[in-house]
């Protein structure tokens, strides 16, 4: 059978693209207005890492960032949704 072919993916202001084999541990957050689903996605093979669904308020963000602490990500994606992301994006930011 023939070689497999590696996917490209390109970070949003990365100048070069990075292998799949390269990819950093990685925070998604799908926001809506009741919830944040955080899932943390574990380096090249992409396996599920520690999954939450936390309420979109101060006390959901404040659990989010506390979960967070626990693992060395290195990027974190927002779900834009119209300033639904903004709380979350504030506290992940940080002071």
């Amino acid at each position: 059978m023939g070689k497999k072919k590696t996917k490209e993916i390109v970070y949003v202001g990365m100048a070069q693209p990075l292998k799949r084999a390269a990819r950093p541990r990685t925070a998604t957050f799908d926001v809506s207005k009741p919830t944040l689903d955080i899932r943390v996605l574990q380096g090249k093979d992409e396996r599920l890492q520690a999954p939450m669904q936390v309420s979109n308020d101060e006390k959901g963000a404040a659990a989010c960032v506390k979960h967070l602490a626990h693992f060395e990500v290195k990027l974190i994606v927002v779900e834009a949704t119209g300033g639904l992301e903004n709380l979350i994006a504030m506290k992940l930011h940080g002071p």
